[in-house]
């Protein structure tokens, strides 16, 4: 029988060879596996009146500020909200409904989240006033009479309110809102001076604000009658707290 050799051509293994030295070598680097997409997770809570407890729906709930910022969502019938795909961060929750003082809150997310939320209640200008004070300058001194029990009334954007002083007189504002900006005029039986001089004022020119937290109300100029020689009082400033 003939011998048969095989002859292994070096050439057939270069590539091989040279494949794996490149593998192998410290300059090369191992290909990297596609990088994971970033997890998201959900904020979810129960929003309710911090006074009555009552679940809140139609509330918006909303992250203000960093990489979530524009995520909103509104909540339901049982007062539930969810704001969803959410990125790991530190933001600002805002939650936001008609009649009621605007809620901001720091939260982390870093893992599904639960946040339960209070509102409060906006205070209407219609009730809760205790005191005031009307200053003015008369007869050249400073004068102020203090409010007792202050009744506002808020109709559409006419607004009224009526208080009696401490010195026996009263006072009583009508006038227009235009947001909280209020214009309109002041009635005043005023008392001040030694001897006591007991005076009633008109202002017609009033202006100022008017939110449920405070009334800020200001007039130049109130004509006086009925006051021993004092025609006018001025820089007239009137303001009622809860």
């Amino acid at each position: 029988m003939a011998n048969v050799s095989t002859r292994v051509r070096p050439l057939a293994l270069l590539p091989a060879v040279l494949s794996l030295a490149a593998g192998c070598a410290g300059g090369g680097s191992a290909p990297t596996a596609p990088s994971a997409a970033n997890p998201t997770y959900q904020l979810a809570g129960t929003v309710r009146d911090a006074s009555a407890l009552i679940p809140l729906a139609g509330v918006t709930v909303s992250a203000a500020d960093g990489v979530n910022a524009g995520k909103s969502t509104v909540s339901g019938a049982d007062g539930r909200y969810a704001l969803s795909g959410l990125l790991t961060d530190s933001f600002t929750l805002r939650t936001q409904s008609t009649g009621y003082e605007d809620h901001l809150q720091d939260v982390r997310v870093t893992q599904h989240t639960n946040v339960d939320i209070r509102l409060i209640p906006k205070r209407s200008v219609n009730s809760g006033w205790t005191h005031g004070q009307l200053y003015f300058t008369a007869g050249g001194s400073r004068a102020g009479n203090r409010l007792s029990n202050p009744v506002v009334t808020q109709n559409g954007s006419s607004v009224s309110g009526q208080a009696n002083t401490a010195e026996g007189g009263s006072v009583t504002f009508t006038g227009r809102l235009e947001g909280a900006r209020f214009i309109g005029s002041i009635r005043a039986e005023v008392a001040f001076g030694s001897p006591l001089k007991r005076c009633r004022g008109y202002a017609p020119i009033v202006e100022g604000r008017m939110t449920g937290d405070a009334i800020q109300l200001a007039a130049d100029t109130m004509g006086l009658e009925n006051c021993a020689g004092v025609l006018a009082a001025t820089a007239v400033e009137l303001s009622i707290q809860p």
